[in-house]
């Protein structure tokens, strides 16, 4: 098999393209996709790119696009153009050479830097494979004359494309009919036919996965967001992706179900969405429902089949706005898809002021909604709320008697939100248990008597948290899902008995199934089990235990909230000499050594111009590298890269303040911390 090609433009359209022109038959591919045996009928294409010494074989390659120009004698002349490569937006593609390495049956390709290796050379002009990508064509139906025949050509039985879209513009050029080969499918929005060269082709009969209409013709079924690398039988491919969700496997479309939704608000909040279906596809596996602002959607809700009607909630939709929505149903490898919905949100309080919100740099930002609660003492009732990506209110809870909050903590099945009540100076403790949709509030405050600052909420729903205590030194306690409440350990005992101790924050490590305290009083942290043994003290002084011969980066004056990174690994909010007072607050992260009890200061991050936050105070790593950094009475968050630089700011109109902050790229499922 000979290749040969050059990265021209062709004369046609405006993009760089690769051209390929093949001769001679009967090739084998090796590698990750499936091996054809040598036949008349058959010719594939990959083109692998490397970064460092790695190959990874990517299959959702979005919006890709093959043409077959034509198809004569005993020579394929293939297209390919690279319509957008959104998933790859990093690193920069030069010029690359397929080589064939050596005459050995089945030939093997690579990736050579000479081109007196090769037999081929590749001009690739791209803004984005990050780590690789695989490019693989068929031209089935080619008889080994070259000549038309009068077969028809499929581009897969059942394919997530359309069901059994076949035909369309693609040239038959021989020999019977040729099904499966690497077909390429991507949803879409329209069901076209066409005529192949001696049969007919039809256009698509079923509600795609990626659209709205399955896609005939040149065994490309196009538009909607979903790109599915087809297998031998074109089933669906190994992957397939839409809207915030996949599904893998050889998944296949039924053209024999329907989906019935309807959709209403929450009375309590009026963002979101409560969306309940009935479908005739039976004993269904799985179940999700993509939804947005347009029929891109964007967000995608999981369906707990347990639930009475399939019932799921819409979460973080915007307030007085229209959003889209559409149910996908699984039953083993069979979806089943419904037709767009619509349902319009409600308003916003408006006694619940919201952010300004500074972004500095769009792409660095690392997206989301973030979780917090008002802490303001003068206010006699304040909220608990969510904001997304662009600082608006999505959700809240108004927390009626409860005055200023500290916590605001989704459970670890995201169906509820635990709220606490400040509680300093000593008073009566608040907390309630919220559902996702505000209509059921359990209000727990007779459990968690003395609480005080912080709760942390374990997998199960345990909640262990800092309450007052009769000695001076807060207690730390463990309230069980039957709500039973007990005693780990006072506070003074990982700092000699101490009788005076201020416990302002508390975070579960599920690492080790262990929970960090932070006590403000001997400016340190501990780590201790649920059986109250007391693992270390970082910081607390002569009760430090690391760095014991000096040096290291366990001293500092006043911090709040920490974020454990790792056993070893830790980001906490440093407060500044004597809880402010003019002197800076930052963020610190810190390596632990913990077989030579030592610490090193690995990054920490000083805002400039600088910030004092005396009170309350936290910080979070997000998965792209970014930090949080809540200044929590000062009413301003900070989102910084890992070099420092500031890439958006939220700031609040004074007094309103804000107490703990978690940072979610979803609001289902586990929280990040």
């Amino acid at each position: 098999m000979l290749f040969w090609g050059s990265g021209k433009r062709h004369p046609s359209h405006g993009h760089a393209l690769d051209e390929l022109m093949v001769t001679g038959m009967g090739v084998r591919r090796s590698g990750a996709l499936p091996e054809h045996e040598t036949s008349p009928g058959f010719i594939a294409v990959e083109m692998i790119f490397f970064q460092s010494s790695m190959a990874v074989h990517l299959t959702r390659i979005a919006h890709l696009r093959r043409e077959i120009l034509a198809s004569s004698g005993a020579s394929g002349y293939f297209l390919f153009r690279e319509a957008a490569w959104r998933r790859f937006p990093t690193v920069d593609v030069s010029r690359r050479h397929l080589c064939v390495q050596g005459n050995a049956r089945p030939r093997r390709w690579m990736l050579g830097d000479r081109p007196s290796d090769c037999i081929e050379e590749l001009a690739m002009k791209s803004q984005g494979i990050s780590i690789a990508a695989i490019i693989a064509a068929t031209c089935a139906g080619c008889g080994g004359n070259g000549t038309p025949s009068s077969g028809t050509a499929s581009g897969g039985n059942s394919s997530v494309g359309g069901n059994n879209a076949s035909g369309g513009t693609t040239q038959n050029t021989g020999g019977s009919s040729a099904t499966g080969g690497s077909v390429l499918s991507t949803g879409g929005n329209s069901g076209t036919g066409g005529t192949a060269t001696g049969g007919t082709a039809t256009g698509g009969t079923r509600t795609n996965v990626g659209g709205q209409s399955a896609t005939g013709g040149t065994n490309v079924a196009t538009g909607g967001t979903r790109t599915n690398v087809g297998g031998q039988s074109a089933t669906g491919g190994a992957q397939a992706t839409g809207g915030g969700s996949s599904t893998g496997g050889t998944s296949s479309v039924s053209t024999n179900c329907s989906i019935t939704a309807t959709s209403s608000l929450s009375t309590a909040i009026a963002t979101v969405g409560i969306v309940q279906f009935s479908t005739t596809l039976s004993n269904l596996t799985s179940a999700h429902i993509d939804f947005g602002l347009d029929t891109n959607y964007g967000m995608t809700a999981p369906v707990d089949l347990t639930q009475s009607n399939n019932r799921t909630l819409l979460l973080g939709m915007k307030s007085s706005k229209t959003y889209h929505f559409r149910v996908v149903a699984q039953t083993g490898s069979t979806q089943c898809t419904s037709s767009d919905y619509t349902v319009t949100t409600g308003a916003r309080p408006t006694d619940l002021p919201t952010p300004t919100v500074v972004t500095n740099n769009q792409s660095a930002v690392a997206g989301g909604f973030l979780v917090a609660e008002g802490y303001r003492a003068t206010s006699p009732d304040d909220y608990a709320f969510i904001l997304d990506a662009d600082g608006e209110l999505v959700w809240w809870y108004k927390a009626t008697g409860f005055a200023d909050l500290t916590a605001a903590k989704m459970s670890y099945d995201g169906n509820y939100i635990w709220v606490a009540h400040g509680n300093v100076p000593q008073g009566t403790a608040h907390v309630a248990r919220v559902s996702m949709d505000g209509l059921t509030v359990n209000d727990y405050s007779s459990q968690f008597t003395g609480l005080n600052h912080d709760l942390t909420i374990l997998p199960d729903e345990t909640v262990i948290f800092i309450a007052y205590g009769t000695n001076g030194c807060d207690d730390i306690k463990e309230r069980s899902t039957n709500g039973t409440v007990r005693t780990i350990i006072n506070s003074g005992a990982p700092f000699g008995n101490s009788n005076a101790c201020h416990c302002n924050a508390i975070q579960y490590s599920k690492d080790d199934d262990t929970v960090v305290v932070s006590e403000l009083d001997h400016n340190g942290y501990f780590k201790v089990t649920r059986q109250g043994q007391v693992k270390w003290v970082l910081g607390g002084g002569t009760y430090n235990s690391f760095d014991k011969s000096g040096g290291g980066a366990s001293s500092w004056t006043s911090q709040h909230n920490i974020h454990i990174l790792g056993l070893d690994h830790v980001l906490f909010f440093n407060n500044g000499g004597g809880g402010g007072g003019g002197v800076p607050s930052k963020a610190i992260e810190l390596n632990l050594n913990l077989t030579a009890m030592t610490t090193s200061q690995l990054w920490s991050y000083t805002s400039n111009p600088t910030i004092s936050n005396g009170v309350m105070g936290d910080v979070q790593r997000l998965d792209n590298g970014n930090t949080v950094v809540a200044y929590s009475t000062q009413g301003i968050i900070h989102e910084v890269d890992s070099s420092g630089t500031l890439v958006q700011k939220l700031t609040w109109t004074l007094p309103k303040t804000i107490g703990y902050i978690t940072k979610r790229k979803t609001l289902y499922g586990a929280p990040p911390r």
